[in-house]
């Protein structure tokens, strides 16, 4: 049954303005009907779009807050983070990052290196042994990983592993070199994606008093390769990019080549 329809509905208006103003449900903060002309109902349309676009400019922003956030930013600024947030930190380290740990230990008081014993029984296996083990009790313990060498990989994994386990208040894993960050995907059955097992063997690692482990990993091939670690490990990827174009513009010649061009394997 076709249904009948008003004389304002059906048929192209006229003037909006007028033949739908009946219509109008509106409140009593919104257009009034005081003044029956067209004008007075236009006027009152543009002195409500006015107010509205005034309250919406002295707003704040919300994405102007959150790029403020220094959380989020790609570089943490370490002199940016509030005093209140800063907490103590023993970091370990192997013997290929100790210049490194050393750099980051000297840039604040914040930072206490902690003491590893690197050494290999005759057959190579490793031999290792945390110093001062009952001291680092309910303290935050980072640990400066790196598995540039196949070799070097078991050994730090054995740390890895044992750190939680000595009853520390947090644990965070930094990972400068992701190496099998290249091998993310399947192109042909029969590939192996050794990023995915390189992942699953950071997400077993044990959680400490504090819950999860944080693996923060610089510059991974892959933004989609946060999806193959596990639940039990929390991973944040960060670049060294920023730092690579700043230390760039500080290369005295500079001025010699405005246009340089960074080239990288992929």
């Amino acid at each position: 049954m076709r249904r009948a329809v008003g004389p304002a509905v059906g048929r192209q208006l006229k003037n909006p303005l007028t033949e739908v103003r009946p219509a109008l449900r509106l409140s009593a903060r919104s257009l009034t009907y005081r003044d029956s002309s067209e004008a007075a109902l236009q006027k009152q349309v543009i002195e409500m779009a006015t107010a509205r676009t005034a309250a919406l400019e002295q707003r704040p922003s919300a994405l102007s807050s959150v790029l403020e956030d220094y959380r989020i930013v790609s570089n943490i600024d370490a002199s940016a983070v509030p005093d209140a947030l800063k907490k103590d930190c023993i970091l370990f380290y192997t013997p290929d990052t100790e210049p490194l740990a050393q750099k980051i230990a000297a840039e604040g008081n914040h930072v206490q290196l902690g003491n590893i014993r690197w050494k290999r029984f005759p057959d190579g296996f490793p031999d290792l042994f945390v110093h001062h083990a009952t001291e680092i009790r309910n303290r935050h313990v980072g640990f400066l990983a790196s598995f540039h060498d196949p070799a070097k990989i078991f050994e730090q994994i054995s740390i890895i592993y044992a750190l939680p386990r000595l009853f520390i208040g947090s644990f965070t894993l930094v990972l400068p070199f992701f190496p099998t960050g290249t091998a993310e995907r399947v192109e042909a059955e029969g590939d192996v994606a050794t990023a995915f097992t390189l992942a699953r063997i950071l997400s077993n690692i044990p959680p400490s008093r504090g819950g999860p482990t944080s693996v923060v990993i610089f510059d991974i091939h892959a933004l989609q390769e946060r999806f193959y670690f596990g639940d039990g490990v929390l991973p944040l990827f960060e670049s060294g990019i920023p730092l690579l174009l700043e230390r760039l513009n500080k290369l005295a010649d500079q001025d010699k080549v405005p246009n340089a061009t960074i080239a990288s394997p992929c």
